[in-house]
């Protein structure tokens, strides 16, 4: 299963032009120590697509917005 998160322009609140600018495919790779998951994210922008290096860590239990947020961290640390 992926958890998919979609950044879209929408200009002038105009739903008919809006367009995908950026998008994360988030998904499961197996367990890991502790409770956590491990988790791959392939990006897909401008730029193409490519899938990330590193997994991210998560508990499961923390919920689908905390594991967004942890995709979120990554990238602005290491871009």
């Amino acid at each position: 299963m992926v958890l998919r998160v979609k950044i879209e322009i929408v200009p002038f609140g105009e739903e008919d032009e809006a367009r995908e600018i950026s998008r994360f495919d988030i998904f499961n790779k197996g367990r890991a120590e502790f409770g956590h998951c491990k988790y791959g994210v392939i990006e897909i922008n401008k730029d193409g697509a490519g899938l990330w290096d590193e997994e991210i860590l998560h508990r499961r239990d923390l919920g689908a917005e905390e594991l967004v947020r942890k995709v979120f961290e990554h990238r602005k640390n290491n871009n």
